[in-house]
């Protein structure tokens, strides 16, 4: 009698560990299916590989040989992300075509608005990193990878700032050791 109780607890516990390892895998099956749901397809109504249009029409023009960027310096709070506050914040366009990247900048006092923003767009990141030499050099970093997208989300001691980056249309354009410069 005692070797079928053993024999029952053990065959109990091989299936308890094998619904909890399929339990697992779901869990993490839809994990993964809702961060691939969140992938960026653009910034706010621009969508990646678009032309400049009217929605950046207002952003000051630059251009070097590869990028053009539609930039804007924030002033009066003219801009925002979220409650935050931005100081900057620009399109940046391969061969002034095709839209690839934005990036933004806030205080470093505002970051905590920014990075609500954010985390309440994307959710948890893929990579987190704080690190520095200390508290006045502390550098805190967020990222989100995406097959195609990659948001990256930092603040210093002086400011906070965001990139998504369409990596695909980025890497398509771009010559081989040459990178956007934001």
């Amino acid at each position: 009698m005692e070797g079928t109780i053993a024999q029952f607890r053990r065959f109990l516990a091989i299936n308890i560990f094998i619904v909890l390892m399929i339990a697992s895998g779901i869990c993490l099956l839809i994990s993964s299916a809702q961060a691939i749901e969140k992938e960026p397809i653009g910034f706010r109504s621009l969508e990646w590989g678009n032309a400049p249009d009217s929605k950046t029409s207002p952003f000051e023009l630059c251009y070097d040989k590869y990028i053009s960027s539609r930039e804007k310096l924030g002033g009066q709070n003219d801009m925002w992300l979220g409650a935050a506050p931005l100081t900057r914040m620009g399109y940046c366009f391969m061969n002034g075509k095709e839209f690839f990247q934005v990036y933004i900048h806030t205080e470093s006092r505002d970051f905590d608005e920014l990075k609500a923003a954010v985390f309440k767009q994307y959710g948890t990141p893929t990579i987190t990193d704080i690190s520095g030499l200390s508290e006045y050099s502390k550098v805190q970093i967020y990222k989100w990878l995406w097959k195609n997208v990659r948001v990256e989300l930092q603040v210093s001691r002086y400011k906070g700032w965001l990139k998504i980056i369409n990596t695909t249309l980025k890497e398509k354009g771009m010559s081989p050791g040459r990178d956007s410069g934001f």
